[in-house]
Formats: C-alpha cells, sequence, structure tokens
C-alpha cells in the first residue's frame, strides 16, 4: 500500500500516452458487449461471443476495436446498431462515465466519494485533537499533583 500512494503521489502520468493506448487496444470489449446486454436484449454470454468474433476480425485485419463499425458487427452476427451507439460503447470515456455505482471509477461517484472521505477526515482530526487535548490536560494535572505532594 505504501508502494502504491508513493506512485500514486509522485507518479507522472503521461495522459496523452495512455489515452492512446486505450483507443488502440480492446479496453472497451466488455463495454460492448455489456451494451448489447442492456439495450438489445442479447444473452450475456452470445454477447461475449460476438464481441470476440468482433474483436477477431478488427485485430485480423489489424485495426483497433475503436475502429469496428455497426455493419461489421452486424456481419458477425450482432444486432444493428446505430454509429452513435457504437461509438459511445467503444469510447473509453464513456465506459468510465457509465460506471457511476459505489466505487466505480466515474468522475462524479470518484469526486462524491473523495468530498465524503474528505469530511470524515476533518472529523477525525478535530476527534483526535480534542483526545490530545484532555491527555495533555490530564498529564499536565498529575505533573501538578505529583509536585504538590512530593
Amino acid at each position: 500500500l505504501a508502494l502504491l500512494l508513493a506512485c500514486v503521489r509522485e507518479g507522472d502520468f503521461d495522459r496523452q500516452a495512455l489515452e492512446q493506448v486505450a483507443l488502440t487496444t480492446d479496453t472497451t470489449a466488455t463495454e460492448l458487449a455489456d451494451e448489447l446486454v442492456r439495450s438489445h436484449d442479447v444473452p450475456f454470454q452470445e454477447a461475449h461471443r460476438l464481441v470476440a468474433a468482433a474483436v477477431a476480425s478488427c485485430r485480423s485485419r489489424g485495426v483497433p476495436l475503436q475502429q469496428l463499425t455497426a455493419a461489421e458487427l452486424k456481419d458477425v452476427g450482432g444486432p444493428e446498431l446505430t454509429d452513435e451507439q457504437l461509438r459511445e460503447a467503444l469510447d473509453p470515456v464513456y465506459f468510465i462515465a457509465r460506471r457511476d455505482g459505489y466505487g466505480g471509477p466515474a468522475p462524479e461517484t470518484v469526486a462524491a466519494r473523495l468530498g465524503k472521505v474528505t469530511a470524515e477526515l476533518q472529523q477525525s482530526r478535530l476527534e483526535l485533537e480534542s483526545v490530545n487535548s484532555k491527555l495533555r490536560a490530564a498529564q499536565q494535572k498529575l505533573r501538578v499533583s505529583g509536585k504538590d505532594q512530593g
């Protein structure tokens, strides 16, 4: 955990390189399968089979999955999607934004959780300071009472 924390705090992330990797790999294949299940009533296993066929087709042509067309998805047995539906399902930003449930990476979800944790941390700091203050006061009383008796 300490190593991970150091990497995140001190890391220098090349956002353009990371974006390029996301756009040229199959990172959103699962989202495409999820979209087929959610919006087109394709059974889960069939959706994943279709997307695997689409990925294989793209790889055989030497193109990233993001360049898949709606017609090519249909050619491997998929449902008819609009180009917009397909682009959204293959868009890494959309992929992240869509995952807005508890613990998800959507920016709004992360910001809300960070705000809550920050407030909890501040409250814990105040409580700790109160306890420390009481301890210092008790130590002072012990010192004073020890001097009076000795």
